[in-house]
């Protein structure tokens, strides 16, 4: 019950309050999907991403049991997976630009 609890707590302070991604990372398994294209994704991502363009998010077979956390180039493209992942019924998060990932430089190649 209590981790139902915080579960709607998170996901209602989404979008109003900063949510601790390193927190939910350490507790929960998770996945973070890039959905920039290949050639972005290429460039520069976040080590352990998987890239799944977001033209293509539809047909990813998404782990129900695993949290979603998506970004992309300026937070857009992400805020479109984001909507889409929590209408098909994911527990999704949404990180926004990768520039503003807050993560030490050596989780990014």
């Amino acid at each position: 019950m209590k981790k139902l609890l915080l579960i709607i707590c998170l996901v209602f302070m989404v979008g109003c309050e900063s949510v601790d991604y390193k927190k939910l990372m350490s507790e929960n398994e998770y996945v973070i999907v890039d959905v920039r294209d290949n050639f972005e994704y290429e460039e520069n991502h976040v080590i352990g991403a998987v890239n799944v363009p977001l033209s293509e998010i539809d047909s990813y077979d998404f782990d129900d049991d695993k949290l979603i956390f998506v970004y992309c180039f300026s937070g857009m493209r992400s805020k479109e997976a984001y909507n889409f992942l929590k209408s098909k019924g994911f527990e999704v998060y949404d990180l926004g630009s990768i520039d503003s990932i807050d993560l030490p430089k050596e989780y990014l190649h």
